[in-house]
Protein backbone atom coordinates (compact mmCIF):
# COMPACT_ATOMS: atom_id res chain seq x y z
CA UNK A 1 0.00 0.00 0.00
CA UNK A 2 2.92 2.70 0.96
CA UNK A 3 4.31 1.90 -2.58
CA UNK A 4 1.05 2.30 -4.18
CA UNK A 5 0.82 5.43 -2.43
CA UNK A 6 4.20 6.63 -3.36
CA UNK A 7 3.64 5.81 -7.02
CA UNK A 8 0.20 8.10 -6.65
CA UNK A 9 2.34 10.90 -5.41
CA UNK A 10 4.55 10.61 -7.65
CA UNK A 11 2.67 10.48 -10.77
CA UNK A 12 0.44 13.68 -9.49
CA UNK A 13 3.64 14.96 -8.90
CA UNK A 14 5.21 14.78 -11.96
CA UNK A 15 1.77 15.76 -13.53
CA UNK A 16 1.68 19.45 -11.32
CA UNK A 17 5.53 20.10 -12.45
CA UNK A 18 4.47 19.36 -16.16
CA UNK A 19 1.42 21.92 -16.04
CA UNK A 20 3.96 24.51 -14.21
CA UNK A 21 6.53 23.98 -16.53
CA UNK A 22 3.97 25.17 -19.68
CA UNK A 23 2.70 28.01 -17.95
CA UNK A 24 6.19 28.99 -16.90
CA UNK A 25 6.76 28.46 -20.86
CA UNK A 26 3.44 30.09 -22.03
CA UNK A 27 4.37 33.25 -19.90
CA UNK A 28 8.67 33.69 -21.05
CA UNK A 29 7.31 32.66 -24.68
CA UNK A 30 5.54 37.00 -24.49
CA UNK A 31 5.33 38.68 -27.74
CA UNK A 32 6.99 41.88 -28.18
CA UNK A 33 3.67 44.58 -27.44
CA UNK A 34 3.86 42.47 -24.21
CA UNK A 35 5.63 44.23 -21.46
CA UNK A 36 8.33 42.51 -19.42
CA UNK A 37 7.23 43.45 -15.85
CA UNK A 38 4.09 41.74 -16.36
CA UNK A 39 5.95 38.53 -17.46
CA UNK A 40 7.92 39.06 -13.84
CA UNK A 41 4.63 39.28 -12.24
CA UNK A 42 3.58 35.64 -14.13
CA UNK A 43 7.36 34.37 -12.95
CA UNK A 44 6.61 35.37 -9.61
CA UNK A 45 3.55 33.62 -9.40
CA UNK A 46 4.92 30.37 -10.80
CA UNK A 47 8.08 30.28 -8.69
CA UNK A 48 5.88 30.71 -5.77
CA UNK A 49 3.50 27.70 -7.29
CA UNK A 50 6.05 25.55 -8.10
CA UNK A 51 7.88 25.69 -4.21
CA UNK A 52 6.97 21.86 -3.56
CA UNK A 53 8.74 19.52 -1.68
CA UNK A 54 10.90 17.28 -4.14
CA UNK A 55 10.56 19.06 -7.32
CA UNK A 56 13.03 20.96 -9.10
CA UNK A 57 12.39 25.14 -8.49
CA UNK A 58 13.03 27.03 -11.99
CA UNK A 59 14.93 29.63 -11.88
CA UNK A 60 13.71 33.43 -11.43
CA UNK A 61 16.49 35.05 -9.82
CA UNK A 62 17.23 37.20 -12.08
CA UNK A 63 13.84 38.25 -12.68
CA UNK A 64 13.23 39.00 -8.98
CA UNK A 65 16.50 40.53 -8.57
CA UNK A 66 15.59 42.92 -11.24
CA UNK A 67 11.72 43.47 -9.85
CA UNK A 68 14.08 43.96 -6.55
CA UNK A 69 15.83 46.90 -7.83
CA UNK A 70 12.89 48.62 -9.61
CA UNK A 71 10.84 48.32 -6.52
CA UNK A 72 13.34 50.37 -4.84
CA UNK A 73 13.80 52.61 -7.22
CA UNK A 74 10.87 54.01 -6.10
CA UNK A 75 8.90 54.53 -9.19
CA UNK A 76 5.11 55.18 -9.49
CA UNK A 77 2.67 53.19 -12.07
CA UNK A 78 2.54 55.89 -14.18
CA UNK A 79 6.07 56.65 -14.42
CA UNK A 80 6.48 52.55 -15.23
CA UNK A 81 3.75 52.60 -17.49
CA UNK A 82 5.62 55.34 -19.37
CA UNK A 83 8.80 53.28 -19.12
CA UNK A 84 7.49 50.27 -20.44
CA UNK A 85 6.21 52.67 -23.34
CA UNK A 86 9.32 53.57 -24.78
CA UNK A 87 10.50 50.28 -24.26
CA UNK A 88 7.69 49.35 -26.77
CA UNK A 89 8.50 52.19 -29.39
CA UNK A 90 11.90 51.50 -29.48
CA UNK A 91 11.54 47.83 -30.26
CA UNK A 92 9.15 48.36 -32.99
CA UNK A 93 11.31 51.01 -34.64
CA UNK A 94 14.19 48.30 -34.45
CA UNK A 95 11.86 46.06 -36.63
CA UNK A 96 10.48 48.30 -38.92
CA UNK A 97 14.04 49.15 -40.01
CA UNK A 98 15.04 45.56 -39.55
CA UNK A 99 12.45 44.66 -42.32
CA UNK A 100 13.05 47.60 -44.52
CA UNK A 101 16.86 46.31 -44.84
CA UNK A 102 15.56 42.81 -45.15
CA UNK A 103 13.85 44.15 -47.97
CA UNK A 104 16.40 45.94 -49.85
CA UNK A 105 18.63 43.02 -49.87
CA UNK A 106 16.40 40.80 -51.51
CA UNK A 107 15.36 43.68 -53.81
CA UNK A 108 19.41 43.61 -54.66
CA UNK A 109 18.95 39.61 -54.97
CA UNK A 110 16.09 39.75 -57.38
CA UNK A 111 17.79 42.15 -59.58
CA UNK A 112 20.78 40.54 -59.81
CA UNK A 113 19.56 37.32 -60.73
CA UNK A 114 17.05 38.84 -63.13
CA UNK A 115 20.16 40.50 -65.23
CA UNK A 116 21.77 37.46 -64.67
CA UNK A 117 18.90 35.43 -66.95
CA UNK A 118 18.66 38.34 -69.15
CA UNK A 119 22.86 38.13 -69.92
CA UNK A 120 22.33 34.40 -70.28
CA UNK A 121 19.09 35.26 -72.74
CA UNK A 122 21.51 37.44 -75.07
CA UNK A 123 24.66 35.88 -75.00
CA UNK A 124 24.45 32.90 -77.54
CA UNK A 125 25.11 29.38 -77.43
CA UNK A 126 29.16 28.90 -77.74
CA UNK A 127 32.21 26.68 -76.92
CA UNK A 128 33.96 26.94 -73.76
CA UNK A 129 36.97 28.12 -75.84
CA UNK A 130 34.92 30.28 -77.86
CA UNK A 131 33.80 31.82 -74.58
CA UNK A 132 37.28 32.38 -73.19
CA UNK A 133 38.42 33.93 -76.54
CA UNK A 134 35.53 36.81 -76.62
CA UNK A 135 35.84 39.49 -73.88
CA UNK A 136 33.48 40.22 -71.34
CA UNK A 137 30.40 42.19 -71.91
CA UNK A 138 29.53 44.27 -68.78
CA UNK A 139 25.64 43.98 -69.80
CA UNK A 140 24.31 44.67 -66.48
CA UNK A 141 24.44 48.37 -66.94
CA UNK A 142 22.88 48.53 -70.31
CA UNK A 143 20.14 51.18 -70.50
CA UNK A 144 17.76 51.88 -73.02
CA UNK A 145 16.74 54.99 -74.05
CA UNK A 146 12.81 55.69 -74.50
CA UNK A 147 11.97 58.06 -77.74
CA UNK A 148 8.93 60.16 -76.60
CA UNK A 149 6.80 61.90 -79.50
CA UNK A 150 7.21 65.13 -79.56
CA UNK A 151 3.96 67.31 -80.67
CA UNK A 152 4.61 70.05 -82.93
CA UNK A 153 2.25 72.88 -81.47
CA UNK A 154 2.19 75.98 -84.43
CA UNK A 155 1.05 79.44 -83.08
CA UNK A 156 -0.24 79.69 -86.71
CA UNK A 157 -2.87 77.43 -85.79
CA UNK A 158 -4.79 80.06 -83.72
CA UNK A 159 -4.97 81.91 -87.33
CA UNK A 160 -5.75 78.67 -89.50
CA UNK A 161 -9.67 80.19 -89.87
CA UNK A 162 -7.91 82.72 -91.85
CA UNK A 163 -7.69 82.62 -95.61
CA UNK A 164 -4.26 82.54 -97.35
CA UNK A 165 -3.73 84.83 -100.19
CA UNK A 166 -1.63 82.35 -102.85
CA UNK A 167 -0.71 83.07 -106.37
CA UNK A 168 -1.96 80.10 -107.78
CA UNK A 169 -4.50 78.47 -106.01
CA UNK A 170 -6.68 75.72 -106.91
CA UNK A 171 -9.97 76.82 -108.22
CA UNK A 172 -12.97 74.46 -107.79
CA UNK A 173 -15.21 75.14 -110.77
CA UNK A 174 -17.23 72.03 -112.48
CA UNK A 175 -16.98 70.82 -116.09
CA UNK A 176 -20.12 72.41 -117.28
CA UNK A 177 -19.80 75.74 -115.87
CA UNK A 178 -16.13 76.36 -117.67
CA UNK A 179 -18.47 77.54 -120.43
CA UNK A 180 -20.50 80.47 -118.45
CA UNK A 181 -17.27 81.59 -116.68
CA UNK A 182 -16.09 85.12 -118.24
CA UNK A 183 -12.29 85.65 -119.11
CA UNK A 184 -12.13 88.79 -117.72
CA UNK A 185 -12.73 87.41 -114.01
CA UNK A 186 -10.33 85.01 -114.24
CA UNK A 187 -7.58 87.75 -115.27
CA UNK A 188 -9.15 90.28 -112.73
CA UNK A 189 -8.65 87.40 -110.11
CA UNK A 190 -5.26 86.58 -111.19
CA UNK A 191 -4.36 90.29 -110.47
CA UNK A 192 -5.82 90.57 -107.43
CA UNK A 193 -3.85 87.64 -105.72
CA UNK A 194 -0.30 88.74 -107.29
CA UNK A 195 -1.29 92.32 -105.79
CA UNK A 196 -1.17 94.09 -109.53
CA UNK A 197 -4.67 95.37 -108.44
CA UNK A 198 -4.51 96.68 -104.78
CA UNK A 199 -6.90 99.03 -102.38
CA UNK A 200 -10.47 99.22 -101.59
CA UNK A 201 -11.67 101.65 -104.94
CA UNK A 202 -9.46 99.88 -107.69
CA UNK A 203 -10.53 96.63 -106.70
CA UNK A 204 -14.12 97.76 -106.73
CA UNK A 205 -13.83 99.80 -110.41
CA UNK A 206 -12.10 96.36 -111.60
CA UNK A 207 -15.36 94.57 -110.32
CA UNK A 208 -17.44 96.85 -111.91
CA UNK A 209 -15.30 96.74 -115.18
CA UNK A 210 -15.57 92.96 -115.47
CA UNK A 211 -19.50 93.29 -115.33
CA UNK A 212 -20.07 95.51 -117.68
CA UNK A 213 -18.11 93.11 -120.09
CA UNK A 214 -20.04 89.93 -118.85
CA UNK A 215 -23.58 91.91 -119.22
CA UNK A 216 -22.55 93.02 -123.03
CA UNK A 217 -21.27 89.20 -123.34
CA UNK A 218 -24.49 87.78 -122.36
CA UNK A 219 -27.10 86.90 -125.42
CA UNK A 220 -30.44 85.05 -124.21
CA UNK A 221 -33.39 84.84 -126.31
CA UNK A 222 -36.55 86.45 -125.30
CA UNK A 223 -38.43 83.63 -124.05
CA UNK A 224 -35.88 83.05 -121.05
CA UNK A 225 -35.80 85.43 -117.83
CA UNK A 226 -32.31 87.77 -118.68
CA UNK A 227 -32.27 89.06 -115.18
CA UNK A 228 -32.37 85.46 -113.42
CA UNK A 229 -29.60 83.74 -115.60
CA UNK A 230 -27.55 87.23 -115.42
CA UNK A 231 -27.44 87.32 -111.79
CA UNK A 232 -26.87 83.42 -111.39
CA UNK A 233 -23.96 83.79 -114.09
CA UNK A 234 -22.84 86.67 -111.73
CA UNK A 235 -22.24 85.04 -108.77
CA UNK A 236 -20.78 81.73 -110.69
CA UNK A 237 -18.24 84.71 -111.87
CA UNK A 238 -17.93 86.17 -108.60
CA UNK A 239 -17.03 82.83 -106.51
CA UNK A 240 -14.03 82.41 -109.27
CA UNK A 241 -12.90 86.26 -107.98
CA UNK A 242 -13.11 84.67 -104.31
CA UNK A 243 -11.42 82.00 -104.64
CA UNK A 244 -8.18 84.43 -105.31
CA UNK A 245 -8.67 86.35 -102.75
CA UNK A 246 -11.64 87.12 -100.61
CA UNK A 247 -13.48 90.06 -101.64
CA UNK A 248 -13.27 93.40 -99.84
CA UNK A 249 -16.36 95.65 -98.12
CA UNK A 250 -16.53 97.86 -101.21
CA UNK A 251 -16.71 94.92 -103.68
CA UNK A 252 -19.36 93.09 -101.75
CA UNK A 253 -21.40 96.81 -101.56
CA UNK A 254 -20.95 97.17 -105.73
CA UNK A 255 -21.91 94.22 -106.10
CA UNK A 256 -25.30 94.15 -104.20
CA UNK A 257 -26.48 97.52 -105.62
CA UNK A 258 -25.69 95.91 -108.89
CA UNK A 259 -27.69 93.22 -108.19
CA UNK A 260 -30.59 95.17 -106.66
CA UNK A 261 -30.62 97.51 -109.54
CA UNK A 262 -31.02 93.96 -111.85
CA UNK A 263 -33.92 92.78 -110.09
CA UNK A 264 -35.83 96.01 -110.36
CA UNK A 265 -35.11 95.70 -113.88
CA UNK A 266 -36.60 92.50 -114.37
CA UNK A 267 -39.47 92.75 -112.48
CA UNK A 268 -40.13 95.89 -115.06
CA UNK A 269 -40.21 93.28 -118.09
CA UNK A 270 -37.65 95.06 -120.00
CA UNK A 271 -36.44 93.74 -123.11
CA UNK A 272 -32.80 92.01 -123.14
CA UNK A 273 -31.13 94.71 -125.18
CA UNK A 274 -32.70 97.55 -123.25
CA UNK A 275 -31.91 96.24 -119.58
CA UNK A 276 -28.30 95.64 -120.80
CA UNK A 277 -27.92 99.35 -121.44
CA UNK A 278 -29.87 100.16 -118.54
CA UNK A 279 -27.64 97.96 -116.21
CA UNK A 280 -24.23 99.38 -117.34
CA UNK A 281 -25.61 102.90 -117.49
CA UNK A 282 -25.81 102.18 -113.36
CA UNK A 283 -22.47 101.14 -113.14
CA UNK A 284 -21.05 103.93 -115.26
CA UNK A 285 -23.38 105.83 -112.87
CA UNK A 286 -21.66 104.35 -109.75
CA UNK A 287 -17.92 104.17 -110.75
CA UNK A 288 -18.58 108.17 -111.51
CA UNK A 289 -20.95 109.39 -108.42
CA UNK A 290 -19.85 106.82 -105.31
CA UNK A 291 -16.17 106.39 -105.90
CA UNK A 292 -14.44 108.81 -108.67
CA UNK A 293 -16.72 112.34 -107.19
CA UNK A 294 -16.92 110.69 -103.72
CA UNK A 295 -12.70 110.92 -103.54
CA UNK A 296 -13.06 114.57 -104.78
CA UNK A 297 -15.78 115.46 -102.43
CA UNK A 298 -13.66 114.48 -99.53
CA UNK A 299 -10.41 116.21 -101.16
CA UNK A 300 -12.51 119.37 -101.36
CA UNK A 301 -13.41 119.21 -97.40
CA UNK A 302 -10.38 118.69 -96.14
CA UNK A 303 -8.66 122.03 -97.73
CA UNK A 304 -11.76 123.54 -96.61
CA UNK A 305 -11.00 122.77 -93.28
CA UNK A 306 -6.94 123.07 -93.30
CA UNK A 307 -6.15 126.70 -94.48
CA UNK A 308 -2.91 127.35 -93.94
CA UNK A 309 -0.95 130.61 -94.87
CA UNK A 310 2.75 128.91 -94.23
CA UNK A 311 4.85 125.28 -94.93
CA UNK A 312 2.77 122.85 -93.48
CA UNK A 313 4.10 118.64 -92.82
CA UNK A 314 1.64 115.92 -93.39
CA UNK A 315 2.24 112.18 -92.17
CA UNK A 316 0.07 109.47 -94.29
CA UNK A 317 0.54 105.52 -94.26
CA UNK A 318 1.54 103.65 -97.10
CA UNK A 319 -0.30 104.45 -100.64
CA UNK A 320 -4.18 105.53 -100.25
CA UNK A 321 -5.65 107.03 -103.98
CA UNK A 322 -7.94 108.77 -102.01
CA UNK A 323 -5.22 110.36 -99.51
CA UNK A 324 -3.70 111.11 -102.90
CA UNK A 325 -5.88 113.07 -104.35
CA UNK A 326 -5.92 115.11 -101.06
CA UNK A 327 -2.60 116.19 -101.75
CA UNK A 328 -2.88 116.67 -105.15
CA UNK A 329 -6.25 118.93 -104.62
CA UNK A 330 -4.05 120.87 -102.23
CA UNK A 331 -1.32 120.85 -104.74
CA UNK A 332 -3.58 122.69 -106.84
CA UNK A 333 -4.67 125.44 -105.24
CA UNK A 334 -1.25 126.48 -104.17
CA UNK A 335 -0.65 125.25 -101.04
CA UNK A 336 2.62 124.70 -100.18
CA UNK A 337 3.77 121.99 -97.55
CA UNK A 338 5.79 118.64 -96.91
CA UNK A 339 4.30 115.07 -96.18
CA UNK A 340 5.84 112.76 -94.34
CA UNK A 341 5.48 108.89 -95.57
CA UNK A 342 5.45 106.20 -93.55
CA UNK A 343 6.48 102.73 -95.35
CA UNK A 344 4.41 100.16 -95.18
CA UNK A 345 5.56 96.49 -94.83
CA UNK A 346 3.68 95.09 -97.67
CA UNK A 347 4.86 95.80 -101.47
CA UNK A 348 6.80 98.68 -100.58
CA UNK A 349 3.46 101.33 -100.68
CA UNK A 350 5.27 103.86 -99.41
CA UNK A 351 7.81 103.84 -102.53
CA UNK A 352 5.04 103.94 -104.80
CA UNK A 353 2.90 107.29 -102.68
CA UNK A 354 6.45 108.80 -102.90
CA UNK A 355 6.85 108.55 -106.34
CA UNK A 356 3.56 109.93 -107.20
CA UNK A 357 4.13 112.84 -104.65
CA UNK A 358 7.35 113.60 -106.55
CA UNK A 359 5.95 113.53 -110.26
CA UNK A 360 3.40 116.79 -108.82
CA UNK A 361 6.91 118.19 -107.45
CA UNK A 362 5.43 118.05 -103.72
CA UNK A 363 8.34 117.58 -101.37
CA UNK A 364 8.31 114.54 -99.52
CA UNK A 365 10.21 111.74 -96.93
CA UNK A 366 9.87 108.18 -96.88
CA UNK A 367 10.42 106.75 -92.97
CA UNK A 368 9.36 103.49 -91.11
CA UNK A 369 7.47 102.49 -88.31
CA UNK A 370 10.57 102.56 -85.85
CA UNK A 371 11.01 106.47 -86.92
CA UNK A 372 7.47 107.83 -86.28
CA UNK A 373 7.18 109.19 -83.19
CA UNK A 374 10.78 110.62 -84.11
CA UNK A 375 8.91 112.88 -86.94
CA UNK A 376 5.64 113.33 -85.33
CA UNK A 377 6.91 116.14 -83.49
CA UNK A 378 6.98 117.97 -86.69
CA UNK A 379 3.82 117.04 -88.15
CA UNK A 380 0.44 119.18 -88.36
CA UNK A 381 -2.00 116.61 -89.62
CA UNK A 382 -2.30 112.92 -90.29
CA UNK A 383 -3.99 111.46 -92.98
CA UNK A 384 -5.01 107.79 -93.40
CA UNK A 385 -6.97 105.73 -96.07
CA UNK A 386 -9.41 103.37 -95.16
CA UNK A 387 -10.99 100.30 -96.66
CA UNK A 388 -13.93 100.44 -94.51
CA UNK A 389 -16.27 101.61 -92.02
CA UNK A 390 -17.42 99.63 -89.17
CA UNK A 391 -20.65 100.01 -87.76
CA UNK A 392 -18.90 100.68 -84.23
CA UNK A 393 -17.38 103.62 -85.48
CA UNK A 394 -13.92 101.09 -86.22
CA UNK A 395 -11.72 101.48 -89.32
CA UNK A 396 -10.71 98.65 -91.34
CA UNK A 397 -7.06 99.43 -93.15
CA UNK A 398 -3.39 98.28 -94.14
CA UNK A 399 -2.09 96.59 -91.16
CA UNK A 400 -0.03 99.43 -89.47
CA UNK A 401 -2.50 102.38 -89.70
CA UNK A 402 -3.51 101.23 -85.93
CA UNK A 403 0.13 102.01 -85.10
CA UNK A 404 0.43 105.49 -86.46
CA UNK A 405 -2.88 106.75 -85.36
CA UNK A 406 -1.97 105.51 -81.87
CA UNK A 407 1.57 107.53 -82.04
CA UNK A 408 -0.29 110.41 -83.28
CA UNK A 409 -2.51 110.41 -80.14
CA UNK A 410 -0.01 110.54 -77.50
CA UNK A 411 1.50 113.50 -79.35
CA UNK A 412 -2.06 114.92 -79.42
CA UNK A 413 -1.36 115.34 -83.31
CA UNK A 414 -5.17 115.21 -85.08
CA UNK A 415 -6.10 112.39 -87.55
CA UNK A 416 -8.18 111.90 -90.11
CA UNK A 417 -9.58 109.08 -91.69
CA UNK A 418 -10.84 109.30 -95.14
CA UNK A 419 -13.39 106.97 -95.98
CA UNK A 420 -16.04 107.52 -98.87
CA UNK A 421 -19.62 106.49 -97.89
CA UNK A 422 -19.91 103.39 -99.85
CA UNK A 423 -17.45 101.45 -97.85
CA UNK A 424 -19.37 101.60 -94.40
CA UNK A 425 -21.15 98.32 -93.58
CA UNK A 426 -23.54 97.07 -90.99
CA UNK A 427 -20.53 94.99 -89.37
CA UNK A 428 -18.82 95.00 -86.30
CA UNK A 429 -15.24 93.71 -85.17
CA UNK A 430 -13.27 94.46 -82.57
CA UNK A 431 -9.51 93.00 -83.55
CA UNK A 432 -8.51 91.92 -86.51
CA UNK A 433 -7.59 88.07 -85.70
CA UNK A 434 -11.86 86.87 -86.41
CA UNK A 435 -11.83 88.14 -89.95
CA UNK A 436 -8.73 89.03 -91.90
CA UNK A 437 -6.49 87.47 -94.77
CA UNK A 438 -3.40 86.36 -94.44
CA UNK A 439 -0.80 87.20 -96.80
CA UNK A 440 2.87 85.38 -97.65
CA UNK A 441 5.46 85.95 -95.19
CA UNK A 442 8.02 86.03 -97.42
CA UNK A 443 6.52 89.66 -98.17
CA UNK A 444 8.11 90.74 -95.06
CA UNK A 445 11.21 88.89 -94.65
CA UNK A 446 13.15 86.45 -96.39
CA UNK A 447 12.51 82.98 -94.33
CA UNK A 448 14.94 79.80 -95.18
CA UNK A 449 12.82 76.69 -95.58
CA UNK A 450 15.31 74.97 -93.42
CA UNK A 451 14.86 76.95 -89.97
CA UNK A 452 11.32 75.53 -89.76
CA UNK A 453 10.14 79.20 -88.65
CA UNK A 454 6.74 80.09 -89.42
CA UNK A 455 6.00 83.91 -89.97
CA UNK A 456 2.21 85.78 -89.92
CA UNK A 457 1.41 87.97 -92.49
CA UNK A 458 -1.53 90.35 -91.93
CA UNK A 459 -3.49 91.86 -94.59
CA UNK A 460 -5.57 94.49 -92.49
CA UNK A 461 -5.73 95.71 -88.78
CA UNK A 462 -8.22 97.28 -87.37
CA UNK A 463 -7.89 101.47 -85.86
CA UNK A 464 -10.19 101.90 -82.38
CA UNK A 465 -12.13 105.21 -82.96
CA UNK A 466 -10.54 106.42 -80.15
CA UNK A 467 -7.27 106.92 -81.84
CA UNK A 468 -9.29 109.11 -84.74
CA UNK A 469 -10.10 112.97 -84.51
CA UNK A 470 -13.05 112.79 -87.03
CA UNK A 471 -14.17 110.93 -90.37
CA UNK A 472 -13.84 112.42 -93.87
CA UNK A 473 -16.57 111.78 -96.72
CA UNK A 474 -18.25 113.20 -99.40
CA UNK A 475 -21.02 114.39 -96.99
CA UNK A 476 -19.20 116.06 -95.13
CA UNK A 477 -16.66 115.86 -91.42
CA UNK A 478 -17.97 113.68 -88.90
CA UNK A 479 -16.88 113.15 -85.30
CA UNK A 480 -15.20 109.74 -84.49
CA UNK A 481 -18.01 107.63 -83.20
CA UNK A 482 -20.69 109.18 -85.61
CA UNK A 483 -20.88 105.86 -88.43
CA UNK A 484 -24.26 105.02 -87.55
CA UNK A 485 -25.44 108.64 -88.39
CA UNK A 486 -23.36 108.34 -91.85
CA UNK A 487 -25.24 104.85 -92.53
CA UNK A 488 -28.54 106.71 -91.80
CA UNK A 489 -27.57 109.40 -94.31
CA UNK A 490 -26.18 106.89 -97.19
CA UNK A 491 -29.24 105.47 -96.45
CA UNK A 492 -31.69 108.10 -97.22
CA UNK A 493 -29.64 108.80 -100.17
CA UNK A 494 -30.26 105.96 -101.78
CA UNK A 495 -33.68 105.90 -101.16
CA UNK A 496 -34.10 109.14 -102.78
Amino acid sequence: MNSETENTNDLSIKNMTSCVKNKANDAIKIDSGTDSVDGERILGKVSAVTTLPGIQMISVSKISSEKVENNTNGLSKSQLKAQRRELQEAQRAAKHTQGLLLKSKQDKENNSNGQEKYVEKLQPALSTEEKKAMPKLDLTTRTVEKTKKKVKFSALSLFSHLPIIEKDPKLAVKAFELCRIHQSFYKFGQDCANGLIRGGNARAIGLLTCLKLLIRSCELSAENDFSRNLLSRIELNFRLVEQHRPASVSMMNCLRVIKTKCLQLGENNIPSNELKEELIDAIDSYIDTDIKKAIDGIAESICKATDSSFKEVYMTFGFSSTVFQVFKKMKMIGRVFHVVIVESALRSEGKEMMKRLARLDIPCTLVFSKDISFMMKYVKMVFLGSSALLVNSDVLARAGTSQVALTAKSFNVPVLACCETYKCTNRAQTDAFSLNERGSPCQLVDLNESLNIDGLNLIYDITPNSFLTAIVTEIGIFPAGAAKAILRLKQLDTDE
